[in-house]
């Protein structure tokens, strides 16, 4: 800029502004013989010393400019940039201290999804959640570069909070697979999944190898049996009966299994008999534990659930803005209420009287330093130790 002439400067702010800068006045000649080097510039030549920088693209600017890597249907799939992936939850009220989310996105487009936020902080409108799924690619390579072991201990570690991670996008980038090899890899972890999908049971090799040296647990989502509820709450997520058998498989296989009966719906899926036989049917499958709350109604799974209550529901439109306004937690006495509920139907059909909360710190205890195998790295399959533990610790002795 500063080897440019004035007049140059100048001519290159207009040309960049597509002529916009430039003035209708006459300018004044130069007497003859003047030079130019003691010239005073005019004001529209002024104006170009003092060019504005450019502004550089936010950074969801950028990471919505990255071309979609596939399309489906009326879904696309848009890499994200990943630099980290082990979020470290600051919420002591959740059961949980760190999270990986191997996409940004759901396909299942549950109308109640508290995860809708996340395409909010992309300047997303919530309802993209759906039709536009970031893929974490190199998320496995991140991983194993940057976990460190230490930071586990004690702290229990879950797949799936703003995501399902077997969605459908699961089928073709095989994202969270790449993510439990790295994991198998360690021992002494606490690891829990949450999914919908029956595509879990595609990576049961994996799960077991994490199983002989960790503590795992996969958390199955279901609220109701009924398929036609579940098409309306739930409009592309697996049918009821699929993840009922995939409750069962899991089990077979030697893997834990808890129900995740989550979120209860006021007047929706909040009826004993229905909770009656969800629970019923997932216990008879084999699942260990069951859980569930009242759901949330946060300010961005407003613009989804609210029209839907109100096509297939009109009669309780009113009573969730009684119950909600604009808070997102319902009134003590009804999740009180509904907690009852669930509470009996969950021990009537067998559940041990387990919290999630209380259940992942009974893990942690059991992974007491005097009790369990010090944290290290398993031995890489066809390595010389032959499958067997490396004992190099992370720990002190």
């Amino acid at each position: 800029m500063f080897g440019m002439t004035t007049a140059s400067c100048a001519a290159s702010f207009r040309d960049g502004l597509g002529g916009a800068g430039k003035s209708d006045r006459p300018t004044a000649s130069p007497a003859p013989g003047a030079s130019s080097r003691n010239r005073i510039p005019s004001r529209d030549t002024q104006v170009g010393l003092f060019r504005p920088a450019e502004t550089a693209p936010s950074r969801n600017e950028r990471i919505q400019s990255f071309a979609p890597v596939r399309k489906r249907a009326d879904v696309e799939y848009r890499p994200l940039p990943c630099k980290s992936l082990l979020n470290e939850n600051k919420n002591p009220a959740l059961p949980f201290s760190w999270t990986i989310n191997p996409y940004r996105g759901c396909e299942f487009a549950c109308t109640y999804c508290y995860a809708r936020a996340t395409h909010a902080y992309l300047d997303h409108d919530p309802k993209d959640f759906e039709r536009r799924i970031y893929v974490k690619q190199g998320a496995a390579h991140v991983l194993a570069t940057s976990l460190r072991p230490e930071l586990l201990y004690g702290r229990p570690v879950t797949i799936g909070t703003a995501t399902d991670p077997y969605q459908g996008a699961e089928r073709h980038f095989r994202i969270t697979r790449g993510v439990l090899e790295v994991l198998s890899r360690y021992r002494g972890l606490s690891v829990s999944i949450t999914t919908k999908s029956p595509l879990v049971v595609r990576d049961i090799d994996l799960l077991r190898r994490i199983r002989e040296h960790s503590h795992l647990r996969v958390n199955v989502s279901l609220i109701t049996l009924r398929p036609g509820l579940a098409r309306i709450l739930e409009p592309r997520a697996p049918v009821p009966r699929r993840r009922i058998e995939t409750i069962q498989r899991l089990v077979e296989a030697g893997i834990p299994v808890a129900l995740f009966c989550m979120p209860i719906l006021p007047g929706i899926t909040d009826r004993a008999e229905d909770l009656r036989a969800v629970l019923g049917a997932a216990r008879a499958a084999g699942a260990s534990y069951a859980f569930g709350n009242t759901v949330h109604l946060e300010k961005p799974i407003r613009p989804t659930f609210l029209p839907m209550l109100r096509r297939h529901f009109p009669q309780l439109y009113g009573h969730y803005q009684d119950l909600y306004g604009g808070r997102r937690y319902a009134p003590a006495r009804e999740t009180e209420r509904i907690d009852r509920i669930f509470t009996l139907e969950r021990d009537r059909a067998g559940f041990p009287a387990e919290t999630e909360r209380t259940l992942d710190d009974r893990t942690a205890a059991l992974l007491d330093r005097e009790d369990r195998p010090r944290v290290g790295r398993s031995a890489a399959p066809g390595s010389p130790a032959n499958g067997t533990v490396v004992q190099t610790s992370f720990w002190p002795v």
